[in-house]
Order: C-alpha cells, then structure tokens, then sequence
C-alpha cells in the first residue's frame, strides 16, 4: 500500500513514489494506460494505480468508483485517439482504415478488446461506429448493411484479440487478420457493383 509521506508516497516496497502533479480523471487514465501497457488489464489494480500516482488510495477512489468506471475511461481515451479515415480513398477503404486503428490501439493494451468483449453494451462508442458506418452507408449501402458490416468488422476484430498467437504466428495472424477485413469489405463493394478503387 501507498503510504502518504510528505510530498510523495511510500511504496510496496519502501520506495518514495514521485507524485503526478495535480490529480485529475486525466491524470488517472494516463497511468492506468502506463500499466495496461505493461501489465495488461488483469495486472492493473487500484491500489497499484495509486502508488504509481503517489498518493492514497482514497485519493484515487475520489475520482474513480473502481476499476470497471476506471476501464471505461480508458476506452473512451483510446476511441478518442481513431484518427478521420483518409479522404482520398474511397468510402470502403476509409472504413477499413478505422477498423485497423481500432485494431492496432487494442492490440498494444493486452486485455483490454477481452475486457469490452465481456461488457460490449458499456463500452460502445456511437461516435466510433458512425466512423464505419458512415462510409459504408456513402458508398451506397442501406443504413441496415452498413450496420451489420460494421457488426461484423467488429466481431472479426474481438476474435483475433481473444485468441493468443505464439510469437511465430503473430505476422500470419495478422495479416489473416487484415485479410479478413479485406474479404468483408470485398462482400459489401459486390453488394453496391463497386470495384476496389472505383470512387461513386
């Protein structure tokens, strides 16, 4: 436990934990990230997160209920980071773009695609589906086939992040993985008679 001392804290161990400077649901995330980065979502705890802040473990839970909200908010951080899918390519391509961010992001938080995978109604983002939606219903999809590629993009994703590669598979994996993105997409240009690079 995380003992205030001073201008910092104590550490597990006896060390002095240099303080974040003020603390904010900001500041909370960013360490949370920090640790989900290096420990995956299941080593992430409370208590660690406060000694890694440097302060009481109250402090912490003053701005967080617990680890669920706390999971909450570092999703939405990493929605937030889903850059707008190029203009220049055309509506399919943009969709694709968006669904491999959302990819790569989750792939270098281990734990965290497992964890919205179990509470998918919690952690959707409106803002981040109409990033894929949105393209596919330009390219002259009907707001229902938009939607349900869209599902399916999405669940292709949530099954690659669930299933542990050994290291010698990761490259096949993920170009398994983006083919797969490919051969979607290809189904949802037959559907609008669109060729790959065909702009409407």
């Amino acid at each position: 436990m995380a003992r205030s001392f001073g201008g910092g804290a104590v550490g597990l161990d006896g060390s002095r934990v240099a303080p974040r400077s003020v603390l904010s649901e900001r500041v909370i995330v960013a360490a949370a990230l920090e640790i989900i980065v290096e420990r995956g979502v299941d080593g992430l705890s409370m208590r660690l997160l406060s000694e890694r802040l440097g302060v009481a473990l109250g402090a912490t839970y003053k701005h967080v209920a617990n680890k669920h909200t706390l999971l909450q908010m570092v999703a939405e951080t990493l929605y937030a980071r889903i850059e707008a899918p190029p203009e220049d390519v055309d509506e399919f391509e943009q969709a694709k773009s968006v669904i491999l961010q959302v990819h790569e992001l989750l792939a270098a938080h281990p734990g965290m695609a497992q964890y919205i995978a179990q509470h998918v109604p919690e952690f959707t983002s409106v803002n981040l589906v109409k990033q894929i939606t949105g393209p596919l219903f330009a390219a002259g999809l009907s707001p229902q086939d938009a939607k349900q590629i869209t599902f399916a993009l999405v669940l292709l994703n949530g099954g690659h992040m669930l299933v542990r590669m050994p290291p010698e598979l990761e490259k096949e994996a993920a170009e398994a993985f983006e083919n797969g993105v490919d051969l979607i997409l290809g189904g949802a240009r037959s559907r609008v008679g669109r060729a790959p690079g065909q702009q409407r």
